[in-house]
């Protein structure tokens, strides 16, 4: 006798799109919340307060603190800070909407593409906001901080140019899985199994 095991009932053409985005986005999420949460973290802060800016300001270089550059240029890093701080929140919010979207789409609930399609364009926002806001900070900070090297070293610093590059080239990786996003749940075979 031949018998064959019996097979389990599986919907023809089913999407594994839910799933794998659901899997991705949890993944995504988890790393955006801990890369807003540490830097405001005690430990975050010393960590990237000892390798960043702030440490080339008031403590490597030995800069002239009673000049009027050094004020100009603490006051440029301030910006810097902020606009670094509202990146960070970002990140939080953002990962907590994307790890609920996340969660949902691996539930085969239609709520995480709808949290999703608000995810994708809130980042997309996001990044744009805070792409201008990082970009004015910096604008200001380098030029103080090329004044404050040159009035306490005579040489120049030009650095300005890479930073505004570097910014310009960050901002198209967080626009790309967004709208990978938005392409694919739009697809009917990807919402056919959904609640």
């Amino acid at each position: 006798m031949n018998e064959q095991p019996p097979t389990l009932p599986q919907t023809p053409n089913a999407s594994k799109i839910p799933k794998v985005l659901g899997i991705i986005h949890i993944v995504i999420a988890v790393i955006g919340i801990a890369s807003g949460v540490f830097p405001m973290t005690q430990a975050g802060y010393q960590t990237s307060k000892n390798r960043s800016l702030h440490h080339m300001v008031t403590d490597q270089f030995n800069f002239d603190k009673n000049k009027a550059e050094y004020a100009a240029t603490r006051e440029a890093l301030d910006k810097v800070t902020r606009a670094h701080d509202a990146q960070s929140l970002m990140l939080i919010v953002l990962g907590l909407l994307l790890l609920v979207a996340g969660i949902m789409l691996l539930k085969k609930k239609m709520l995480g593409v709808k949290l999703t399609n608000l995810w994708a364009a809130a980042r997309i926002a996001a990044a744009i906001v805070i792409y201008f806001l990082t970009v004015g900070a910096y604008a200001d900070f380098w030029p103080a901080f090329e004044k404050l090297v040159q009035a306490n070293t005579g040489s120049s610093l030009p650095v300005g140019a890479i930073s505004q590059t570097s910014l310009v080239l960050g901002l198209i990786p967080g626009m790309v899985y967004p709208i990978i996003c938005l392409i694919l749940l739009k697809k009917a075979s990807a919402k056919a199994e959904l609640t």
